[in-house]
């Protein structure tokens, strides 16, 4: 390592000396060939020449300015070129299709896993796959997809390929193979193949993600029955009857209440009045009395 910078440093400096040694001895070379006879007759003389080769030279000179110009252009638009299909790549629309086991069901699946949407898709499906397939309605979904259709950036279509058991069965001894050919944005090809023995009769353990593993526990809470607790479903629904309860309890006082409370207060006062006029007669009544009793004696 230690050699190659060296040698690298010791090019530097023989390139530099040898533009110096350049720019110093061309001028004496020149002046020297000049007044020199000539070996073959010449136009001009030595003040002549003396002029035409500063032009000469920068005539050069330009040229190889633009030849070098020119070539650096071309290379910013290859580097250029390079940058914008890399982009394109990593940006682009991109299908791809696997087999998966849900719910004992195979399904095919179809996801883009691409930046960009997929428009003007078709495929078409070879007609030994089709042929296998153990029901007409499942073959329907398979064959619409010669018509054009659409799949969102990172969305999934599945198509049914068939119950777990009843596949594995009617496949067995069979070498089944889907195969499919189409195309996509008008631009890409679609040509794959996906061997189903790969997958009959093969046991796969199924791991859930913690959400949804959590969200079946809320499940199981609010479903299934709980010999301790009672259920957060039923007892949502025993409060709901007690609300009802106090509902028409309220409604009935209410009910109770509907006489004004202008009449109760007349009512109350007229009772009252009733009373001190009641109190007042038996006062004046006693006061009679004593004065009829007072004039007898």
């Amino acid at each position: 390592m230690i050699l190659l910078k060296t040698m690298k440093e010791n090019k530097v400096w023989v390139l530099i000396i040898a533009i110096i040694l350049g720019i110093v001895v061309f001028p004496l070379l020149l002046n020297w060939l000049l007044l020199r006879d000539a070996i073959m007759p010449v136009v001009g003389d030595s003040v002549t020449w003396l002029t035409f080769w500063p032009v000469y030279l920068s005539a050069i000179a330009s040229f190889g300015m633009i030849y070098f110009t020119y070539r650096s252009l071309l290379q910013n638009k290859k580097q250029l070129e390079e940058m914008r299909h890399q982009r394109e790549e990593e940006e682009r629309a991109r299908l791809v299709f696997s087999v998966i086991v849900y719910q004992q069901a195979f399904y095919l699946k179809m996801s883009n896993i691409g930046k960009r949407n997929v428009y003007d898709g078709t495929i078409v499906f070879n007609e030994d796959f089709l042929h296998e397939l153990l029901e007409e309605r499942f073959q329907d979904g398979y064959k619409q997809l010669k018509k054009s259709f659409f799949v969102e950036a990172g969305t999934s279509r599945y198509l049914l390929i068939g119950w777990c058991q009843d596949i594995n069965d009617a496949w067995k001894n069979k070498h089944v193979v889907i195969k499919m050919k189409g195309s996509y944005n008008s631009i890409y090809t679609i040509d794959e193949e996906i061997d189903m023995n790969m997958f009959l009769d093969k046991t796969f353990m199924v791991v859930k993600g913690d959400l949804e593993t959590t969200m079946g526990y809320i499940k199981k809470g609010l479903i299934v029955q709980n010999n301790t607790y009672m259920p957060v479903q039923r007892s949502l629904d025993q409060i709901a009857k007690s609300i009802v309860k106090v509902e028409t309890s309220l409604k009935s006082i209410a009910e109770k209440l509907e006489e004004p409370i202008e009449e109760m207060l007349d009512t109350e006062i007229k009772n009252q009045v009733e009373s001190q006029q009641s109190e007042k007669n038996t006062v004046c009544e006693k006061d009679s009395g004593e004065e009829k009793e007072t004039g007898d004696q």
